[in-house]
Order: structure tokens, then sequence, then C-alpha cells
């Protein structure tokens, strides 16, 4: 029934507007409608009224209503086609008049007639608008005046106040009519101005709001509103979606949105976060610097079931007073916050690199500047006994059964030793390179490693091999310009003795701390190859741990009664067929209750430290990973060094002495090659 009714309410303004479908004007609408009723209806009523008369056999009156229906219908047709609605309106004002005019002369049925014309004033004002429609009344008005009180016009007799009353009462409804056209017409006029200007004003804002899409769908942010609990508005970027990787993202809580993506803590401390932005009890600006979302990795699932993080930066701005925002957002009709986040991964990615290309750069400079300064024979025999050092690692993982321990502590040994010769030519972006991974031996050593843990190392092992490459390119390309500093004549013990004294100068420099170096080849004597490398790396440790642990403040050595400047001498000698190497510096000598007191902090030794004797605490500096050094630096600390000494030369067959003269010197012998056994002795 309901489709039924409302086929049929479509039917009928169809009919009443004429098919036209374009009629978006409220007056034209409404005049259009109202012709055609008037003409469809009085049509219909025309003909009804041809047919009582015909039956009642007033010929005359039938054939008038016949031909005025006729010419009303063929006009309903004629404004269907051709819309041509101010003539049909017009054609409907004539075509009425004539044939109301003939019902007054002829006085219709039983005198009747008359009482049609009171319908014209509406019918003519309302098709041809007040001014015209009024005139035309009029006219009629007067026309039927004249024949009712003309006797001989007047067929139906009536009486001359009964005329009077007629009149009256046309010309009431005429003037009733045209205030009700005149109101109707000012009113349609200013709601149309009304529907033209909300037009251009929603024309304005559908551009406005496109503006913004348009904004909002190009930016690179994540531009978004947020209610009093909130919860996200429906306008925000597309990048949000892209950010949260999803849509349906309105009327979501934000928390709710972060709960999966952050760590317990950080989603608690984002909680409180929002509680006290919006209470609005804080400043900005310290909401701004507190805030736990400034810059905050989230972990996002993937497709393939394993999570990728990206690295957000969120900002957020109260809007108003965020008291009565904040109750008005609860209810959905205000927002409180406006918030903008940003993926800086990528950028976070590029700073990394950056960052790594900078220390590549400096690194490369570095060795550049480091190489002019350097004998060329001292640099290639720096990367030929790096190279060596890195090829025993190799060896070391690559062999099955070996003891993991026994790896570690090789690999701490060759990071060390690497570090000290890199140190020993001023290498320090090099050396601080390497004492990352002697980090991380250390941590595996404490934590307990496996394999895979040992195949990690290799990484490391890599890039040095690749700095390597890098520094001997630079050598080949500037040793075809560069003087050499030194004659190659003196072969080893030259370079050793121009590589020692650099060192030492630098550190006492970097120190402040003055020295003097002494560095004597007994006749007959030489360090060959065989033993170069081994010389090198004791001496480059022995001077390292001079400067670290020996050497006191100028101000204490003043008390002493000692040189200011301190004094290192290093004597080579031949005894018996073997190399004697003595080292000896003027510091304070090893400390014996310090030692011991660090072996007493430890769970191994804790129990029998007391009880050991002063040759056997000073043994306890071989032990690997033990140092009294309070902190870990590139100088010392690693407690690396001295078990590094011991385990080379006792590994070459020689053997390792130390005089002890706490206050006053420290002095170290070291006989290659020989039996492998320590001796120890305490002045």
């Amino acid at each position: 029934m309901k489709k039924l009714w409302l086929f049929f309410g479509r039917a009928v303004m169809n009919v009443l507007t004429g098919g036209n479908k374009g009629l978006t004007d409220i007056g034209q609408r409404s005049r259009v409608i109202f012709l055609n009723a008037v003409t469809l209806a009085g049509a219909v009523m025309i003909s009804l009224f041809s047919a009582i008369s015909l039956a009642s056999g007033n010929l005359p009156l039938a054939l008038a209503c016949a031909v005025a229906a006729g010419v009303v219908t063929l006009n309903f047709v004629l404004i269907r086609l051709f819309r041509l609605y101010l003539l049909g309106g017009i054609v409907d004002c004539v075509v009425i008049f004539v044939f109301y005019y003939y019902l007054v002369l002829s006085g219709g049925e039983a005198g009747s007639g008359i009482l049609w014309i009171n319908t014209y004033p509406l019918i003519s004002l309302f098709l041809l608008g007040s001014g015209i429609g009024s005139v035309v009344a009029l006219s009629f008005g007067a026309a039927v005046g004249l024949a009712i009180f003309t006797p001989a016009l007047n067929a139906a007799a009536f009486p001359p106040l009964y005329s009077a009353r007629v009149m009256g009462t046309y010309f009431f409804i005429w003037l009733f009519s045209l205030i009700y056209e005149v109101v109707r017409t000012n009113t349609l006029r200013r709601l149309e101005d009304s529907n033209r200007h909300l037009a251009e004003a929603s024309a304005a804002l559908r551009a406005e709001k496109q503006q913004t899409d348009d904004i909002l769908a190009g930016v690179r942010e994540g531009i978004f509103l947020l209610d009093g609990e909130l919860r996200l508005g429906t306008s925000h970027s597309r990048y949000l979606e892209t950010i949260f990787q999803g849509d349906q993202l309105a009327g979501r809580s934000l928390l709710e949105l972060l709960k999966p993506l952050l760590p317990a803590q950080d989603y608690s401390s984002a909680a409180d976060f929002f509680d006290l932005l919006l209470a609005g009890a804080v400043n900005p600006e310290l909401l701004a610097e507190i805030n736990p979302l400034s810059e905050i990795r989230c972990l996002f699932p993937a497709p393939d079931g394993q999570a990728h993080s990206k690295l957000l930066r969120f900002a957020f701005s109260r809007l108003g007073a965020v008291g009565a925002a904040g109750a008005a957002g609860a209810a959905g009709t205000a927002f409180s916050v406006l918030g903008v986040v940003v993926d800086a991964s990528q950028e976070y990615e590029l700073q990394q690199q950056l960052s790594v290309e900078e220390r590549k750069h400096k690194q490369s400079m570095e060795n550049l500047f480091r190489i002019i300064h350097v004998d060329p024979a001292m640099m290639r025999e720096f990367i030929g006994d790096t190279e060596a050092e890195l090829d025993q690692a190799n060896e070391l993982l690559k062999t099955e059964g070996t003891d993991r321990e026994h790896i570690m502590v090789a690999l701490g040994s060759s990071f060390h030793a690497i570090k000290g010769n890199a140190l020993l030519l001023g290498l320090e972006e090099f050396a601080a390179k390497v004492h990352g991974y002697e980090d991380t031996v250390k941590e595996l050593r404490s934590r307990g490693h496996s394999w895979r843990d040992l195949l990690s190392l290799t990484v490391g092992l890599g890039e040095i091999r690749g700095d390597l490459e890098e520094l001997n390119g630079l050598i080949t390309r500037i040793e075809s310009f560069q003087a050499l500093t030194v004659s190659r004549d003196g072969g080893a013990a030259s370079l050793l003795q121009l590589s020692l004294d650099k060192f030492v100068q630098k550190e006492s420099s970097r120190l402040g701390v003055p020295v003097s170096f002494d560095f004597r080849i007994a006749e007959g004597a030489a360090i060959t190859e065989e033993h170069r490398k081994l010389v090198k790396d004791v001496l480059v440790q022995l001077v390292r741990n001079s400067f670290a642990h020996g050497f006191e403040h100028e101000t204490t050595r003043l008390k002493l009664k000692k040189n200011p400047r301190c004094a290192i001498s290093v004597q080579v000698d031949e005894q018996a067929g073997s190399l004697v190497l003595r080292y000896r510096d003027d510091g304070n000598g090893l400390d014996i209750g310090r030692i011991r007191a660090k072996a007493a902090s430890l769970p191994l030794l804790a129990g029998r430290a007391a009880a050991l004797s002063d040759q056997e605490v000073i043994k306890l500096i071989f032990m690997p990973g033990f140092s009294t050094a309070r902190q870990t630096s590139l100088d010392a600390g690693r407690g690396e060094g001295m078990a590094l000494v011991r385990n080379r030369v006792t590994a070459a067959g020689g053997r390792l002495g130390v005089k002890n003269k706490p206050g006053q010197y420290l002095e170290w012998t070291v006989t290659l090659p020989g039996m492998a056994v320590a001796e120890v002795s305490s002045a």
C-alpha cells in the first residue's frame, strides 16, 4: 500500500509540474503547479457543467461550457509540451475572463453564474502577478459591475442591493488576494535570497572542505583531533591511516590504538600524560618537555608475522578551554586536542647512515693525517701485524673442537694487541672501534656465550680487515711522493725505536705528564724479524701501563723528592744467545696493598687474598680481566694487557721477570728464547 501511495503521489506531482524535473526555483515551481492545477481542474469542472447544462436543456450554456473546457484542455496539453508557462497563464486568464463574463451576462443556471466571478482575483493575481493580475482582475470586476447594474444587461435581474453585495464581496476577495500575493511574493523572494546565500555558503564550505581534504590527503604527517575521551575525529589526514596501517580510525581511542604497539611501561606513561593534557593544569611548554611520545619506537605486526618497528614522533596542543571542550567532546560535539604524528623511521635510518659515513670519513681523514706523519714502513708493519692477529683469530674460529673460552681469551688478546698497536701510531678512531669489539668480548665472557655469539664476532674481524685495506690503499697512493722520515738502514729496531718514541711523546702531551724516553741496543744485539712483533706488543703494553698505573702527578713526585720529569728506559742486550729486553720506569711501582684489596673484592680470591705473599699478589696482575683501574677506557681497565704480555712471552718460549720497588721504580725483564718460566722477585 505504501508503494502504491508513493506511486500515486509521484504521478500527481508529474502532472502538476508538467513533467519538468528541472524546476528548482520555488516561486516558479509554485506558479507552474498552480497553473496546471487550475487548468486541469477548470477543464474537468467546466466539462461537468457542460454536461449538466445539456441535461437541463440549456443548450447555449452547455455549448459555451464545452468550448471553454476544450480550450482549457488544449492549453493544459500545450503547457506540458512546450512549457511556455507565462503564455499558458495568460491563455487561462483570457479564457476564464470570457467564460465567466458569459456566465454573468447569461445568468447561468438560475442566476448562479455570478458566483464564479469570486475566484477570478485569485487566479489572475497568482498567474499574472500582483501588478498585471490586479489590472486584469479590476477590469473584470468593472465589466461585471457594468453588467449587473445595467438592467438591459442584467439577465438574472439581480436587485441593486444584491449586486452591490456581490461587487463588495468581489473587491474584498481581490484585496485579500492582492495582500496574500504581495506577502507570498516577498516571502518567496526572501526565501530565494536565503537559498542563494545558503547555496553560496555551502559552495564555499564545500570548496574549503575540498581544500582541507586535499591538504589532509597530501601531507606526510598524521594530523588528527581528539575529544575529551581521546577518541579520534572523523576528519584526519590520510597519512594517519598509513602510519597506523588501517582505516576506520574515526571514533577509536588513541590509547587503544597505542596499547598493542607500546611496552607496558611506555603505555602507562602515555596514559598519565594524557590525563595531564586534558586536565589543563600544566602549561603547554612543560607538557611538550615531558611528552613520553615525543619520540617513541612502536612495534607493528607485519603480514609475515614478524613485527617491524617505526619511530614515531607525537606532538599535542590543547584547543581552547580544555575543561569545557573535554566535557563537550565526551558527547561528541567538540574536540579538546589537536595531535600530529610523524613517522621518523626513514629519517632515523638516514641519520644512522650519516653517522656511520661521518665516522668513516673522520677515520679516513685521521688515517690520512697519521700516515702522512708516519714512516710508511711503520704503517706497513702495523698492517702486517694486525693481519697476522686477524688470521690467527679466524683460524681459531675455523678449528673444530676448540674450547670456546680459549677462543674468547685469544680474541680478547688479539683485539687488545691491535688496539695497542693502533694507539702506538696515533690511530685513535681505529683503536676506539677495536675497543668496542673488546667490550663485546668482555660482555660475552661475563654472561656466557654460544658458537653463534662467536661467529657474530667475525663481523668485527671483517670490519677491521676492511679498515686495513683502506689504510693500505692510502699508503700506496701517498708513498710515491712522501719523503721517508727516517732511514730504513736501522731495520726493525730503528722502526721500533721511532714508533715508541713518538708514542711516548704523544701520550706525554695528551696526559700532561712530562717523560724522557731512552732506548738503547747493546753492541752485537739485534731484534730479529722473528721477535719484532712480540717485542713491539710487549713494549707498547708496558708503556701504556706506565702512563695508566705507574707515573705520579708532578706535585707528588716533588714531595717524594723525585725528578718532576718521569723516565722510561728500554735496553736490548744479547746474553748466551738469548735476546734480553729490559724495560724500566721510575714511577710508583706496583701497589701491593691495592692489588690485594682488589683481589679481596673478587669472589674467586676473597677467601685467600689476605694470606697471599707479596710475590703471589704480584702474579695476580697476569690474570685475564684483573685490573685495579677504577674505570674502563682506551688507556686501561680491561685487565688484558699483562695477560697478553705473559701469554705471548711464554708462548714464544721466553721468560718474564719483574723487579718492583714501591715508590721508586718498576722493571721488567723479558728473555727470548728461553725456558718458558716466569721469574718474579720483589726488591
